[in-house]
């Protein structure tokens, strides 16, 4: 994993912890497998670029919309 992959994985996992929200839903929502999205927060495996800018984008449009 790059350095800019561990600090989304952290942001990732902080998102989750902030609003409550299981890997599961959040990663159906992204098209990421649970498992890979779990790997990833984990810092187990990394993300394709692809479904990084999913998930980044996810978490800034959820952060906008419940803010």
């Amino acid at each position: 994993m790059t350095q800019e992959q561990v600090n989304i994985a952290n942001a990732t996992k902080a998102f989750l912890e902030k609003w409550g929200l299981k890997n599961m839903y959040v990663a159906k929502v992204c098209g990421i497998s649970d498992q890979n999205l779990s790997r990833f927060v984990n810092h187990r495996i990394a993300l394709s670029s692809e479904r990084l800018g999913i998930l980044t984008k996810y978490m800034e449009d959820y952060e906008r919309r419940n803010s």
